[in-house]
């Protein structure tokens, strides 16, 4: 009787080589081949070579909206973090004769907010407009720092600015990219972000809930009234003086760079009243301390507006223009994108909001 072992096509060494030569060869053609296929996707759009294709946001902005930054069909910008999202190019582009892009970042640090605008800025020297959000990231120290949210990658070879270090990594992250974006180039498949940076990242409105909503404001279903601290809390001028508002110095930066005919709209977004400072508090002389500071720095700024929508307001003290504490609701947002052409138009006599630095 033969020897079973005999017939094993791996029984000798040969047997063995040749079962490895061609594994090998086979995964050194899928290899190149995936390389090949995220060249000539170019799921990032960040390869000088790759072909010219349009392609969209299928995925984290922060991958993605280096390629808008760039895109020559705009001339203005939305700076900012999830506040400002829901701030609708279209909505503006009339009203102030431009061409949006929103390039607000979830949870955006500011350093990672003057990243992007650099972009934008490489691309576009000379912008028509440029609204910042401006928001709690800029008044509380804790963040002043790279990156505020640890879970988001901020891929640092897509802002260095550096042409040689703009091939994306080979991962299987950038495979999936790379596959969802010829998805989006072949019509076979649409995502949720738009040509333009505007995503309702909101639920739809027929689900609109408000106790839920209630619930994330105040804690309750109940709402809850917005008690003054009494007695309030006294400060001194050294006291005040020793306030640190660190991101407003890259704020300065930010502007500094726009040219002078470029129109400047810092807006201070709207949060629900009752996470806005409580009178007669500390936290209330900071905010006012952070306000005049802000006004000092855009005192002598060409084409300079600062929109405060961040007071007690027909927006703000309604419950139902709120999903949570910070985010606002799609028809808020319609609202205030006519709210800003208002202001910046000179019409300051609306209760929504209080302009603080006229144009000049």
């Amino acid at each position: 009787m033969k020897d079973i072992r005999n017939l094993s096509i791996f029984s000798s060494s040969g047997g063995w080589k040749a079962f490895l030569r061609t594994a090998a060869c086979v995964l050194l053609v899928l290899f190149l081949g995936s390389v090949v296929f995220i060249l000539v996707v170019d799921p990032y759009a960040s390869i000088p070579f790759s072909p010219d294709w349009e392609r969209s946001t299928v995925g984290d902005q922060r991958l993605f909206y280096p390629n808008l930054a760039r895109a020559a069909r705009f001339d203005s910008a939305i700076i900012g973090t999830s506040s400002g999202r829901l701030l609708r190019p279209e909505d503006l582009n009339k009203r102030f004769a431009s061409r949006f892009v929103n390039l607000c970042l979830n949870s955006a640090s500011v350093y990672e907010q003057k990243a992007i605008l650099n972009i934008f800025l490489a691309h576009h020297p000379h912008p028509k407009t440029v609204i910042f959000g401006i928001d709690h990231v800029y008044v509380k120290e804790k963040y002043n720092k790279p990156h505020i949210e640890p879970a988001f990658e901020w891929p640092v070879w897509l802002y260095d600015q550096n042409p040689s270090n703009n091939f994306p990594p080979y991962r299987l992250q950038t495979l999936t990219h790379a596959w969802s974006q010829l998805l989006s180039m072949t019509g076979l498949k649409t995502y949720k972000y738009g040509r333009d940076g505007y995503t309702d990242f909101t639920r739809p409105m027929d689900e609109y809930d408000l106790n839920r909503a209630r619930m994330k404001i105040y804690g309750t279903q109940e709402p809850k009234p917005v008690k003054a601290v009494f007695p309030p809390v006294r400060m001194s001028s050294a006291e005040i003086d020793a306030f640190k508002f660190p991101n407003l110095a890259i704020l300065a930066r930010m502007l500094r760079k726009l040219p002078d005919d470029t129109v400047k709209i810092l807006v201070l977004m709207p949060a629900h009243h009752f996470i806005q400072p409580t009178p007669g508090s500390a936290d209330a002389i900071r905010w006012q301390e952070f306000l005049r500071r802000l006004t000092e720095l855009t005192r002598n700024l060409p084409r300079g507006y600062i929109l405060n929508f961040n007071i007690p307001s027909p927006i703000t003290t309604q419950d139902v223009n709120y999903w949570d504490g910070l985010h606002y609701t799609v028809v808020v947002a319609a609202r205030l994108a006519s709210l800003i052409a208002e202001g910046v138009q000179g019409n300051i006599d609306n209760a929504n909001y209080v302009r603080l630095v006229a144009d000049k």
